[in-house]
């Protein structure tokens, strides 16, 4: 299928948020495009997991081990949440291919309060259901 930059973009763990703006200012339509399995780049950043990885050595009588390492924390100006659902309003309310609303695949997918779920929530009006989701997540229990 063709290549979607933005997805690409939105689809790796922090990757910074100056690159998805510049993608967004030159390419503005591919906000509203969906990929070859139906996702739009919101559904795609709300389902990415984890942090950045970073390099980790490991010294050991055998010789030195160099392995990729998830730790750390994400520069929260990176997280474009917000950005993407001003770009594409409607988006936060559009189920993916499996019928999960952006705020939803975000929970699952642990993303923070401040800078993903609540703008989420924001932009959409969600159910109790949704609610419920949320309440399991911020307390650990996803």
């Amino acid at each position: 299928g063709k290549f979607r930059i933005l997805h690409a973009a939105v689809g790796i763990s922090g990757c910074p948020g100056a690159i998805i703006r510049l993608i967004l200012k030159i390419h503005p339509a591919s906000i509203e495009e969906k990929d070859g399995d139906l996702n739009l780049p919101l559904h795609v950043a709300c389902k990415t997991v984890g942090q950045p990885w970073s390099r980790k050595v490991e010294i050991r009588k055998s010789g030195v081990m160099v392995y990729n390492a998830d730790f750390g924390q994400t520069n929260p100006k990176d997280d474009v949440t917000s950005e993407l659902i001003q770009a594409h309003p409607v988006a936060a309310t559009l189920p993916d291919d499996g019928g999960k609303v952006p705020f939803i695949l975000a929970v699952e997918s642990g993303k923070p309060w401040a800078t993903s779920l609540q703008p989420l929530w924001q932009a959409y009006n969600l159910d109790d259901e949704s609610f419920s989701l949320l309440e399991k997540a911020l307390h650990g229990g996803l």
